[in-house]
């Protein structure tokens, strides 16, 4: 102790490198405390963070897109983004998400292409793995983009995040509620964070919690509603603030038809109000209803493209004929093969262009296309099958115009083959993969699983990274100074 005591003397510099300075300590802080600034600055700079990070630039071959998908990229992709953005605040140009399955990449996004102008509400259809939800979470800023851009009022979503996100409302598929406060302290808490001030806030949350129908449980905990009142505060949150664009990712499942109907009239005055909506949902209905415009998803791409009315026409030509033949309990298969194959036969004889598109078990779904030439009408037709029903072995059937679900069952059926078909393919793939083998070098190994790895975790976890040196510079920071002390 004494020894210590004798190492002190006013005229020891006490920033000095020697015992008993403290040089040492503030040359390791300063150390640590500018690689964290460096790593901050590099994960954050949206030009340093493409060295980490990087778009892949592909050709789309507009050739394979259908006419009105093709007419809508080309006008996106071939104009100035600059002279589109004040009439369309949602804007997707060339988007493109690749993802790693299996050992191959796949594009759950494929060149994806389209603007929703302002007061218009946007219908995204299309089967579960369609490349919907990827889209959205793209559009919102929760998923970075192999390729292309989505610009969110004249913001670029990757580049300019934080600018983008401000003039965004979403409703997610599902709720991300804080379950411990009630509606009206959940819908404040939102005002709040919306930049709401002052008496305002109040205001607000009364009008919200009048126009969705939530006053008798505005002082309940959200996590004691039910699935369609939860629904309902979700929906209200997107719309808090009155934001230039408002996704809404099927913002009417589990909520009864009351209720549904209800929540289509506040999308349609918002809509009114000038709002862009992109809306995604299951219901051909809820489509119809509100959608000024919509696209069916398959593979990640438009496989049409237009209005309700628009689709209807081109995709479903004709008349609808649903035939359902009436079996017996008693019947075994082949028998009601037997039964189902006499009504195709009669419908081939009798009905002219009639095209047979989906069978389900003892229904048979038809298309049947009517020139203004043709001596057949729909009289003619039902007379025909009335005519005959005792002897088809009829139990009901149908004759109407083609509706939107039908349509969308069409595309939805062009999904399930090009499915099987890749299937087969890397299937396929698979077997040559394993009567064959690939002389790896010891580059190639290294380079993929390890370079690619850290690149890849130090982006996505550089500030646990950053927390990890603090603690590790005050520890050794405490060894330190012990040891001067000592």
């Amino acid at each position: 102790m004494n020894q210590n005591f004798e190492k002190l003397d006013i005229n020891n510099n006490g920033f000095d490198f020697n015992d008993p300075g403290i040089g040492k300590i503030i040359l390791l802080n300063l150390s640590f405390i500018l690689i964290a600034l460096a790593s901050i600055f590099i994960r954050e700079d949206r030009y340093l963070k493409n060295l980490f990070y990087s778009k892949k630039t592909t050709n789309k071959n507009y050739t394979e897109l259908e006419e009105d998908v093709r007419a809508e990229s080309e006008r996106i992709d071939r104009s100035n983004i600059d002279q589109l953005i004040p009439s369309e605040p949602l804007l997707v140009r060339n988007l493109r998400k690749e993802f790693k399955k299996g050992g191959q990449r796949f594009a759950a996004v494929d060149n994806l292409s389209f603007g929703v102008e302002s007061g218009e509400c946007f219908g995204l259809l299309g089967l579960n793995g369609a490349g919907k939800t990827t889209t959205i979470e793209i559009i919102t800023g929760e998923q970075k983009t192999t390729g292309g851009h989505a610009y969110v009022n004249g913001f670029d979503i990757d580049s300019e995040k934080l600018k983008a996100i401000r003039s965004l409302g979403y409703c997610p598929q599902f709720e991300y509620l804080p379950e411990f406060l009630t509606v009206n302290q959940a819908l404040t808490l939102f005002a709040n964070l919306r930049g709401i001030k002052g008496a305002r806030v109040k205001r607000t949350v009364e009008e919200f919690i009048y126009a969705f129908k939530l006053i008798e449980f505005k002082n309940k905990l959200v996590q004691n509603l039910s699935g369609g009142n939860k629904r309902k505060v979700s929906s209200a949150i997107s719309f808090i603030g009155k934001p230039k664009i408002v996704i809404l990712d099927e913002p009417t499942s589990g909520m009864d038809p009351v209720a549904r109907r209800y929540l289509w009239n506040v999308i349609k005055h918002a809509r009114d109000m000038g709002i862009t909506v992109l809306l995604t949902t299951h219901s051909m209905e809820e489509c119809e209803a509100l959608c000024t415009k919509l696209g069916i998803m398959v593979a990640g791409q438009f496989q049409c493209f237009g209005n309700v009315q628009q689709l209807k026409s081109k995709f479903g030509k004709g008349y609808s004929l649903i035939l359902k033949c009436k079996t017996l309990p008693s019947m075994n298969d082949s028998s009601v093969d037997l039964l189902v194959k006499k009504v195709e036969n009669f419908v081939q004889e009798n009905i002219p262009n009639a095209a047979l598109k989906d069978r389900q078990q003892q229904t048979l779904f038809y298309q049947i296309l009517i020139d203004t030439d043709s001596n057949y009408s729909i009289a003619k037709i039902f007379e025909l099958i009335e005519t005959n029903k005792q002897a088809l072995s009829l139990e009901t059937y149908s004759l109407s115009q083609t509706t939107l679900e039908q349509v969308f069952l069409t595309f939805a059926k062009n999904q399930s083959e090009m499915v099987e078909a890749k299937n087969s393919v890397v299937n396929s793939n698979n077997r040559i993969k394993n009567d064959v083998v690939y002389n790896n070098s010891a580059y190639n190994i290294f380079y993929k699983s390890t370079v690619k790895n850290v690149r890849r975790q130090f982006s996505k976890y550089s500030i646990d990274i950053i927390y990890f040196l603090l603690i590790f510079d005050h520890c050794l920071s405490q060894l330190v100074f012990d040891d001067v002390s000592s």
